[in-house]
């Protein structure tokens, strides 16, 4: 696609050098010193620790591509596989202010100068990419889609910055780029409606403050919907239902295997409602808790059961009384 891996391409265009890449670092460093309150915030953000995010690490321990290096320290060189003070940075200042080879025309209200082409598309360089396996495939398949998502969303005008990087008052944008990790935003992004029915619960979600499906992004992230009954004499297995897009290895028409998405079940963007029946015993006749939360798997095997979790979000959830 156009902008796929807009943003690794760029920077390893403008970083061809050592001599370069330090120039950047040392242009990052200025916008510190110039704009220190958006600094702290970046500094706090998903974006400066790109590189150093314990459970990417422990996935590039796995698979040490450039590929995913390209958009975890897009000011390295991608040919570099050690950890260096450009890797450090991680989505730096300069990763997303200063492109490269463009005559910057337009100054924004907060003082930055970028160039008119700016625009939410180009977060797509990082969020929106093919699996790296396209030589082999007859079609391509879209490893992240968000932007794909955002197009057909409830939404398809509002800019991610709106929601992810709002400004205040002045017009200064938040550079702690609000993410999965942030549970007021997390907290916001579905309408989830419950009712009781005779074997369990219903649950209905719908996108209601996110502009792309839920969970989005990486293949790590999933959304678990869960009931149990409560006050019994002896206590159950809660119901669970994982929402994700799943994946299995399928020979093409050529007999080359590749991984191919076999379902997607989570939360759409267009605002259509997915229903989750949860079969809960003694639920006609007891109290039962239910929740939502948001979990990031350490495998990208979303639905199965045993997963090992590196993370955990509440997103919604109660109690219905007994009847």
């Amino acid at each position: 696609m156009t902008h796929a891996l807009w943003l690794w391409a760029a920077t390893a265009t403008a970083a061809a050098t050592d001599a370069e890449r330090s120039r950047r670092l040392d242009d990052n460093r200025a916008c510190m010193a110039c704009h220190p309150d958006q600094s702290l915030q970046w500094l706090a953000s998903p974006h400066a620790g790109a590189f150093v995010d314990g459970p990417f690490l422990s996935a590039l321990a796995r698979e040490p591509r450039g590929f995913c290096r390209g958009c975890h320290a897009p000011e390295q060189a991608p040919e570099v596989t050690s950890a260096t003070a450009a890797a450090g940075v991680g989505v730096a200042c300069v990763s997303c202010h200063v492109m490269p080879d463009v005559d910057p025309t337009a100054v924004t209200v907060a003082g930055v100068t970028r160039h008119p082409d700016l625009t939410p598309v180009d977060c797509d360089g990082c969020h929106e990419f093919a699996f790296p396996d396209g030589s082999a495939r007859l079609e391509p398949l879209l490893m992240q889609r968000t932007v794909v998502e955002h197009a057909g969303s409830t939404m398809p005008a509002a800019a991610c910055s709106s929601c992810h990087a709002r400004a205040d008052a002045d017009g200064r944008h938040d550079h702690r780029m609000a993410v999965a990790g942030d549970a007021a935003m997390l907290q916001r992004a579905l309408d989830v409606r419950v009712e009781r029915t005779e074997q369990g619960l219903r649950i209905e979600l719908r996108t209601l403050a996110a502009a792309h499906a839920v969970p989005t992004g990486d293949l790590f992230r999933r959304i678990e919907v869960g009931a149990v009954a409560l006050d019994v004499v002896e206590p159950r297995a809660p119901a669970l239902r994982w929402l994700s897009r799943r994946f299995d290895t399928r020979a093409q028409t050529n007999a080359i295997a590749v991984i191919a998405e076999v379902a997607d079940d989570r939360v759409a963007a267009d605002g259509s409602a997915r229903v989750i029946e949860l079969r809960v015993p003694a639920a006609s006749r007891r109290a039962v808790a239910w929740w939502v939360e948001h979990q990031r798997v350490a495998f990208p095997r979303g639905s199965e059961p045993a997963a090992q979790l590196d993370g955990r979000m509440p997103m919604a959830g109660g109690v219905l009384p007994s009847p």
